[in-house]
């Protein structure tokens, strides 16, 4: 945000803040099922008529489609297979292989009563080949970045409970983060969640993203500035 208001001498790019990372745990031995492989990306935009940050932020998780295996070996890993993803403080969402109906589209949508977070939900079936995987979109309000005590920062910041603002006054509840963010953008979701599951179509993300700096889960990485090998 010193960009914002100072110059472009100052600070960071929004473009600077973007990035996309995928996380393959692959399989381990005493594993019964294969690890899912994961997808985080983060954009910003700056609203310029009542300056604030917005952040839209997806995360992916692929998981092996265990319906497609021999029913008693599924019956075996049905109750472990499951992937969890947080959607703010106040609520998560939780996925469960055996509760995922065959040839139905799944997509939800809903904002925190309590932080004022835009969500979104899709469930894609064979994306990648026998995979069921779910995107979830959020969308924040971070606000104008002017005090670390703004209500808006410290609502979304991962601090001690105790230290943190646990729920925004009414004043803060507007506008539509998503709304917002989607005017401002040039990449519509629709492409964005198009790009992000291309990447994992025959781990395509090996060849165009640049390898991670963590040695275990191996990840790859795609920001402004990096190296996109052809």
């Amino acid at each position: 945000m010193r960009r914002f208001y100072s110059g472009s001498q100052y600070g960071i790019s929004t473009d600077a803040l973007s990035f996309t990372e995928v996380t393959n745990d692959g399989f381990e031995e005493e594993d019964r099922v294969p690890r899912p492989i994961t997808l985080f990306s983060v954009e910003a935009q700056i609203c310029p008529k009542a300056p604030s940050l917005y952040l839209r932020i997806q995360h992916v998780v692929s998981l092996k489609d265990m319906r497609l295996l021999r029913d008693e070996y599924y019956d075996e890993v049905e109750k472990d297979y499951f992937a969890v993803l947080p959607i703010c403080k106040h609520e998560q969402k939780s996925l469960w292989m055996q509760s995922i109906p065959r040839d139905v589209l799944i997509h939800e949508y809903s904002n925190c009563n309590d932080c004022n977070t835009d969500w979104e939900i899709e469930l894609f079936d064979n994306r990648p080949s026998g995979h069921v995987t779910m995107v979830m979109t959020r969308y924040i309000d971070l606000g104008p970045g002017l005090s670390l005590d703004d209500p808006r920062w410290r609502v979304h910041a991962w601090a001690e409970w105790e230290e943190s603002v646990c729920k925004l006054d009414s004043k803060y509840m507007t506008p539509s983060p998503r709304h917002t963010f989607e005017a401002l953008t040039d990449t519509s979701l629709e492409d964005l969640t198009s790009r992000n599951l291309s990447y994992l179509e025959n781990e395509r993300y090996q060849t165009v993203m640049v390898p991670g700096p963590r040695i275990w889960p191996r990840s790859w990485v795609l920001w402004s500035g990096a190296a996109v090998r052809s």
